[in-house]
């Protein structure tokens, strides 16, 4: 506790300025799904949303099990990419359940055969702020000896005491002592959503 509240205080009195991208990498922004269905919509609503270039922008939805356990999401995934033209939306229909670990592999493989330096992954039933992508490209070219980045979770449906408890958990848990750490150069874990 004494390392996070250090890094929170460095960081409110030494706040990390960006300088404004002239040139913006292309991003790939890999959606592993498994049984979503049309809750993707609402990750590559966020997504087209973006203030980043969107034609800088590759979309894999990596659907675990495809179309074989996953038939839903997948048709979701097509009617996403027919619905945002203005964003480059591939559809992986992964034969058989593979897990995660192969979906995110599988971006990787994307970025490494088309020269792509950068990967976002997000959660199926994941959304982020307009200004997420933007930040987190800034944050990788400011220090190109950064592995990998994490955002701040947030909880969407607050609707419940259960998710208002789940909202101050993360608050507490995982934003506050990432960000206190972070500071320092000791975060110990990027998540998945």
């Amino acid at each position: 506790m004494i390392l996070l509240l250090w890094g929170i205080l460095i960081a409110h009195y030494h706040p990390t300025r960006f300088a404004a991208m002239d040139d913006h990498p292309n991003v790939v922004v890999n959606l592993t799904c498994y049984s979503e269905g049309d809750l993707i919509a609402l990750a590559i609503k966020s997504i087209a949303e973006q203030s980043y270039p969107l034609d800088k922008i590759t979309v894999l939805v990596t659907v675990d099990g495809g179309s074989k356990h996953n038939a839903p999401t997948v048709a979701s995934g097509y009617k996403m990419q027919a619905l945002y033209k203005n964003l480059n939306i591939i559809v992986i229909d992964k034969d058989d359940r593979y897990g995660r670990v192969h979906s995110n592999n599988l971006g990787l493989q994307y970025c490494k055969d088309n020269g792509i330096p950068y990967m976002l992954i997000l959660d199926g039933d994941t959304s982020i702020s307009a200004g997420s992508l933007l930040g987190f490209i800034q944050i990788m070219e400011h220090d190109k000896g950064l592995a990998g980045c994490s955002g701040s979770i947030k909880v969407r449906n607050l609707n419940s005491i259960t998710t208002k408890l789940t909202y101050i958990e993360y608050a507490l848990g995982i934003v506050l002592s990432r960000f206190g750490l972070s500071k320092l150069g000791y975060v110990n874990t990027l998540s998945g959503a």
